[in-house]
């Protein structure tokens, strides 16, 4: 376990010990931008794994001799994965949490997309999906983040961390938005596009505007292949919030089981849309 204080970890939910490698490169780089302790983190949930407490520990505490010098803590923690993450902010002082992805995994894995999805469903901090690539650990620098703003309020629930990226790690942000025609639409999307201007400005943050070609569903999906197209290193989405499900989305899954195991392998980071989400201390 860490020692207690009041700062802020990034945690590498390790749920492969045999394919973690991915997931600690993700994580020690964004532990590195942010200034922030990386805790190693494998829970024993008899509903996905057998392995023992005294096994996780040894497996993870091999992994932190791989990086001396850093500051790397490992903890394992018994209970049910959804519980335990959504505890994570107070457990461990949890401000992100980077997961691995693997869309060819059996639905009782927790690396699953749908699995990652349920488990991060109530998470209180913003978490980034990672998939297996072959990226070295040096060339992880997330130089380019793209985000997606609409006409929905709840679009500017993503400019906080998109600042982060920009004010503490230099990244070139750039604001992806489709064209309204329905004048009331249109009204909303001007309005938020008023706010992201005020709030990157106060902070001294520029970004690039750029058209999104229209499409009547997963618009998210759409801009992800527009992003990776360009070359950049990740995406800040919204995850749709439960309440506001609707029978499509229960039928042919929401917008999100698409971006998180998108084909292009682009690192997608999700915030869920609650009043209690915790944010950077800086």
């Amino acid at each position: 376990m860490p020692k207690k204080n009041k700062d802020q970890f990034v945690i590498a939910y390790i749920a492969d010990l045999g394919n973690s490698g991915y997931v600690v490169d993700y994580a020690r780089s964004m532990a590195r931008f942010l200034k922030k302790g990386l805790i190693l983190l494998f829970i024993c949930d008899k509903k996905y794994t057998k392995t023992t407490s005294d096994e996780a520990q040894q497996r993870l505490s091999s992994i932190k001799e791989q990086f001396s010098g850093e500051d790397i803590n490992f903890c394992v923690l018994k209970g049910r994965t959804r519980e335990i993450i959504t505890m994570l902010p107070t457990l461990l002082n949890a401000v992100v949490i980077v997961a691995g992805v693997n869309p060819r995994a059996s639905l009782l894995n927790p690396t699953h997309p749908r699995r990652v999805l349920f488990d991060f469903g109530q998470c209180r901090t913003a978490y980034l999906t990672v998939q297996t690539s072959n990226l070295k650990p040096q060339t992880i620098n997330f130089n380019d983040v793209a985000l997606r703003i609409d006409y929905n309020r709840e679009s500017k629930e993503k400019l906080i961390w998109a600042s982060y990226f920009a004010r503490f790690n230099g990244s070139r942000l750039h604001v992806m938005h489709e064209t309204y025609n329905d004048d009331g639409l249109r009204g909303k999307f001007d309005n938020n596009m008023l706010f992201l201007d005020k709030f990157f400005s106060g902070l001294g943050i520029g970004y690039e505007k750029e058209d999104l070609a229209s499409t009547a569903n997963f618009p998210d999906r759409n801009a992800i292949r527009q992003a990776s197209s360009k070359g950049y290193d990740l995406m800040v989405c919204l995850t749709t919030d439960t309440r506001e499900l609707d029978f499509l989305d229960f039928f042919i899954g929401a917008q999100e089981t698409r971006t998180i195991r998108n084909k292009q392998k682009l690192p997608v980071l999700f915030i869920n849309p609650r009043d209690d989400i915790y944010v950077l201390c800086d």
